[in-house]
């Protein structure tokens, strides 16, 4: 191995790491202000500039995820996914959400096979607020990055709630993009729709596009979030057609330096959809390494996350021959 691989794998694998970290440690911050609205989160906490515990639900699954990306060596399947929340009840389930514990009983009681569990399961951002892995996977290919989400994502999410699916192959494709070496905040825009069916994921498309739109003519953080909040929220709390649009909207705009919007506030920031700015965090952080990122990582215990980071960069190294991701 080369000095060059060797500084390009290490880089690699900062920036996994980075990425993860953002993940755990915007979870964590927003965990205390998750369903509450910008008014009340200034009401209540005025701003919110540290954390405390381990984060949500959000990490917890992301955290199986991870499970079935390493014990499957890079290749994780449905299958993979499912057992990997079979081996997670004693540690997560009473961090789950309906829809997750809905798919998980169905699994376990084997009245529906891991393929088809999904099916009609109510929709939530559970899908895409944990599938960050699977953009660090596939780096610098978003395409497959959706492809293989696509089958992995439909664990929780299929049939008459299959936009919620396709927010998860968006936001995995989009950090796929942002590992790019020459990545940009357009590349990671673009790709975030780019991939997704053109008819059967047109209502993913065509809220995102909408959002964007609306932070384009903005332009600032404080008038799309009074331009989002006029528009309307939706009936449920993490619904994906909200929290995924706004979570790219928001990146956009933190890219900016405007900020980030509504029930989850990150590090200066104000408004946030649940998990949308430790998303937005996933993509910033996985453009640099994670010796860039602010004081929180020292406050951060050790956790499984982070000890299986290593593991996971063995994992996509093993899933990629050399040469496949561009500039590593």
């Amino acid at each position: 191995m080369t000095a060059t691989h060797i500084n390009a794998t290490s880089s690699l694998r900062s920036r996994i790491r980075g990425c993860l970290l953002g993940g755990l440690i915007g979870d964590a911050m927003g965990a205390p202000t998750e369903g509450k609205t910008y008014q009340q989160i200034a009401e209540t906490f005025g701003e919110v500039t540290d954390f405390e515990g381990a984060g949500t639900d959000d990490t917890a699954i992301r955290l199986i995820l991870i499970d079935a990306i390493v014990t499957s060596r890079g290749h994780p399947r449905v299958d993979d996914f499912a057992d990997a929340f079979l081996r997670a009840k004693s540690v997560s389930y009473r961090l789950w959400w309906v829809p997750v514990k809905n798919m998980f009983h169905k699994l376990e009681a084997g009245v529906s096979l891991p393929a088809d569990v999904g099916w009609g399961n109510m929709h939530s951002s559970s899908s895409a607020m944990a599938i960050a892995p699977m953009g660090i996977l596939n780096a610098a290919d978003p395409r497959r990055a959706a492809r293989e989400t696509f089958e992995v994502a439909g664990l929780i999410h299929g049939g008459p709630s299959g936009f919620a699916r396709d927010a998860a192959c968006a936001m995995a494709s989009a950090i796929a993009a942002a590992f790019a070496p020459n990545a940009t905040v357009a590349t990671v825009l673009d790709a975030a729709t780019a991939f997704l069916l053109p008819t059967s994921a047109k209502v993913m498309r065509d809220e995102i596009a909408s959002t964007l739109e609306l932070a384009q003519r903005c332009g600032t953080y404080d008038a799309f979030r009074s331009a989002f909040y006029e528009r309307g929220l939706r009936e449920i709390i993490a619904d994906p057609r909200e929290t995924v649009p706004v979570t790219l909207a928001l990146f956009r705009l933190e890219s900016a330096q405007i900020g980030c919007t509504r029930r989850r506030p990150a590090p200066g920031l104000h408004i946030a959809p649940p998990s949308t700015c430790w998303w937005s965090s996933w993509r910033s952080d996985a453009i640099r390494p994670v010796s860039t990122l602010p004081r929180w990582t020292n406050s951060w215990r050790p956790a499984r996350g982070s000890r299986l980071a290593p593991a996971l960069a063995r994992s996509l190294s093993r899933a990629h021959p050399r040469g496949a991701i561009g500039g590593y």
